[in-house]
């Protein structure tokens, strides 16, 4: 049986997350990678792990890339990574909480989606090479089109990644779950990724 893995950040975890209602639609197994309060970062290291350890299995990979003024940070007491953004301000580590005087350079707007435009096209680059199924659309935010990017995000297959420029097109502007759920669903079917019952 197909199995459908989820990657991204909060918005697919829970009761009401879409990609799990959108394996039972289509009658495949399913398996959550997606974590809260995550970055595109650590999105991108979990498919890539992932597709190192399913390339051989019957699997869809179902990503939700989320906003990317995220990023990946490391708190030496704990031990542990976390994500760092400019709206949190109670970091452990007072070095983290002083960085904000730096936040108009770090989420620079061209920057960032710079930067997200690159990851999504070599995460397409590695899913093709691996020939592993795969769609993707974002979360909370869409991905600036600017001079910057324009070529990488023309190279990008659309036809597996949801109207990524516009606001419009991402997750939590969806009238609701359940017809996002059936939206993802008749994408996934429309590549021919499953058949119909």
């Amino acid at each position: 049986m197909t199995l459908i893995c989820a990657f991204g950040d909060e918005y697919l975890i829970g009761d009401d997350n879409v990609v799990e209602e959108v394996a039972t639609r289509l009658n495949c197994n399913f398996e959550n990678f997606a974590e809260r309060d995550t970055s595109n970062n650590r999105i991108q290291y979990n498919v890539t792990q992932q597709a190192i350890e399913k390339q051989d299995q019957d699997v869809i990979f179902v990503i939700g890339w989320t906003d990317p003024a995220r990023f990946d940070a490391y708190e030496n007491e704990s031990n542990q990574y976390f994500t760092y953004r400019k709206d949190k301000r109670n970091y452990n580590e007072m070095f983290m909480n002083k960085l904000h005087k730096f936040d108009h350079y770090l989420f620079d707007s061209i920057v960032i989606n710079q930067k997200w435009a690159s990851q999504v096209y070599g995460v397409q680059q590695l899913l093709e090479n691996k020939n592993i199924k795969y769609f993707m659309f974002n979360t909370n935010k869409h991905l600036d089109f600017n001079k910057y990017n324009e070529k990488v995000i023309r190279n990008f297959d659309h036809q597996k990644y949801y109207d990524s420029i516009n606001q419009k097109g991402t997750l939590d502007q969806f009238e609701n779950l359940e017809k996002f759920s059936m939206f993802l669903s008749k994408k996934i079917r429309s590549l021919g990724y499953v058949k119909k019952l």
